[in-house]
């Protein structure tokens, strides 16, 4: 697959954000050669083996799996035994974990959901470089509803542990060791081929396909509903970090829970004592379905006595927290503000 052309030789810029929504956003997978002098690239091997011992070193600590699965033949380990086989500073880097783990198993695969957990300088400057690429995204698409989330992928596993599978996520996939394979359905094929879905064997489906092939240096980008699975048939190590776009949550379902605080605590306070019963009276008017027991009444009331200016404050609220975090699942620093 061709990589690069002018425009996407001005990675990062507006102008490469506005070519890949025009083309390739929810609509196509793609493959783009990443220039040498981006900002993103200094999220390589280096500065990711940091960020995970970190991670490891904080599990360790709480003696708690925060956010890692580990695989062996595409099986999860327990939590306890993942904890021993996390990496630590003395790997010396990526590839001196791999090797370690290679004397104990052929096919492994460590998983990170969320990689920004840290409150560390070192994972707050990786913080502001991802918030600021993301941004771009965001100016033409707007910010997810939900968050992104910055996850890791590293070992020597054969196939995806869980199968050709489909997130509700938009991926932006970066590796920076070794080569990394993804294989690509639309859902159209797959509505047609159900039988694909969590599948590890589908030579049949192969041609069907649309293969990724990403080195470092490179980006591989696929749509939310387009099913994929990572294939490494050699079985060699790689490691991959990736940003996906979650765009699975309606602004209605955002708006529900942001207000439901507010509501809730209009309904409590509007009850008094009467907000602990288990029951509600009957109206005076007994069954008749026109009437409305006396408490749902005083609800009624205390919620239509909001303001525009208290549902706009929370709101409000909400939306500058989000947007500070640049829409980010977690930050290093939560109360940091850019």
């Amino acid at each position: 697959m061709k990589k690069t052309s002018k425009k996407e030789s001005e990675f990062g810029t507006d102008a490469f954000w506005a070519d890949f929504t025009a083309h390739a956003w929810e609509k196509k997978s793609a493959l783009i050669h990443i220039p040498r002098n981006s900002d993103i690239l200094k999220l390589d091997a280096r500065e990711i083996f940091k960020l995970i011992v970190e991670l490891s070193d904080l599990c360790r600590k709480c003696d708690s799996v925060i956010g890692i699965k580990f695989y062996v033949n595409s099986i999860r380990l327990e939590d306890f035994e993942t904890i021993a086989l996390l990496p630590l500073a003395s790997d010396r880097s990526l590839e001196g974990y791999d090797r370690r783990m290679r004397r104990q198993f052929d096919d492994y695969g460590l998983v990170c959901d969320e990689l920004m957990l840290l409150k560390s300088p070192n994972a707050t400057r990786h913080w502001v470089r991802l918030g600021t690429f993301i941004d771009g995204l965001y100016r033409h698409v707007g910010i997810p509803n939900r968050f992104s989330e910055m996850g890791l992928y590293l070992g020597t596993y054969k196939q995806t542990p869980f199968g050709v599978h489909i997130d509700a996520c938009g991926v932006l996939s970066f590796p920076v060791i070794g080569q990394k394979n993804f294989r690509i359905w639309t859902p159209a094929f797959v509505a047609k081929n159900p039988e694909l879905k969590e599948a590890f064997r589908y030579d049949e489906f192969k041609n069907d396909s649309l293969m990724l092939s990403a080195l470092p240096g490179d980006m591989a980008y696929w749509p939310s509903t387009h099913w994929h699975i990572a294939e490494n048939p050699k079985g060699q190590f790689s490691c991959t970090w990736s940003i996906g776009i979650w765009v699975d949550r309606t602004l209605a379902d955002v708006t529900y829970d942001v207000l439901k605080p507010l509501i809730s605590k209009v309904v409590k306070k509007s009850l008094g004592r009467r907000q602990a019963k288990t029951s509600t009276d009957l109206p005076n008017q007994n069954m008749n379905p026109k009437a409305i027991p006396d408490e749902l009444d005083t609800i009624a009331s205390a919620i239509a006595g909001l303001t525009k200016t208290e549902i706009k404050t929370v709101l409000q609220t909400w939306w500058r927290e989000h947007t500070n975090r640049h829409g980010m699942k977690t930050t290093p620093n939560k109360k940091r503000k850019l």
